[in-house]
């Protein structure tokens, strides 16, 4: 910062709230902080405490969901801007991948993918429950994407299925857009989200969905879009897949599609840019 001597500087990850805070609020450089989950991903402790602390020096709190919003408006000061900006979606030819050539899922079977981290929020193990249920009695396989702190634990859960054959985990994958495209279902039961990206993509990408019933999904989708589904129980996220599943009509796919449309890049940029002007002009 001394170096380059910027206008603003902008945090982006909890640590950097602290350290990169501090050094902007002691050089009195205007600081922007980002806000990306929500009040159930700070229970508490040193860390989150001095986040708190040093955040009230910032000139402005962007939130990319209300949950965000919510858990900072009590927290911020009058003099402090408060914001909600939403996440943005690549345009073409990103989204307009070919679906992924999938082994051992013939053309014929329906497949489930799941992408995300493989994290106690994301809820992994009810998760691998329903899949269990699921592509045991129906003909179908499914798709774990991604890697974390969870993965033995998703591994042991994985080898005591009796469908564990059909359900595969397959780690970090890059492009994910090919994936969602050869998906039939896409399914996300998080336990608490920001905004969540993966769930923006796979309405972009023309997936039924299957969601876990919380505020950050139902901030982005409907029941005219979405299946909804208790993340604490398998029995009711396996209903749900097989109801995404069964369904004929493209009804659901088409309207999460529809709604997606309005993540674009251009929108965003804008909100950014109007906020970043509006601290600059703050003076702060």
């Amino acid at each position: 910062m001394h170096d380059l001597g910027p206008d603003l500087v902008q945090t982006w990850l909890p640590q950097m709230d602290v350290l990169a805070g501090y050094a902007a609020s002691s050089m009195k450089i205007p600081w922007v902080v980002s806000e990306r989950s929500s009040s159930s991903a700070y229970p508490g402790g040193l860390r989150n405490w001095l986040r708190l602390r040093e955040a009230r020096k910032a000139a402005a709190i962007i939130c990319n969901s209300r949950g965000g919003e919510a858990y900072w408006r009590p927290r911020v000061k009058d003099s402090q801007q408060l914001h909600v900006i939403p996440n943005a979606l690549p345009e073409p030819p990103a989204t307009a991948a070919f679906p992924q050539m999938l082994s051992g899922a013939e053309s014929e079977e329906k497949v489930i993918v799941y992408v995300g981290s493989l994290s106690a929020p994301k809820n992994i193990v009810n998760l691998v429950q329903a899949l269990g249920m699921v592509t045991e009695q129906d003909k179908c396989r499914a798709f774990l994407c991604g890697d974390g702190d969870l993965r033995k634990d998703t591994e042991s859960a994985l080898a005591s299925l009796n469908a564990a054959a059909r359900v595969k985990l397959v780690g970090y994958v890059d492009p994910v857009w090919s994936w969602l495209k050869r998906a039939d279902v896409f399914v996300s039961v998080s336990l608490f989200e920001g905004q969540p990206n993966a769930v923006l993509e796979a309405m972009a990408a023309g997936c039924s969905i299957v969601v876990s019933d919380i505020p950050a999904h139902r901030e982005v989708l409907t029941d005219r879009s979405a299946v909804f589904v208790k993340p604490d129980d398998p029995k009711s996220i396996a209903e749900g897949l097989r109801r995404a599943l069964a369904d004929p009509s493209s009804g659901l796919r088409e309207e999460a599609r529809r709604l997606s449309e309005a993540y674009t890049i251009d929108a965003t940029a804008r909100r950014y840019r109007d906020c970043y002007e509006s601290v600059l002009a703050s003076g702060r």
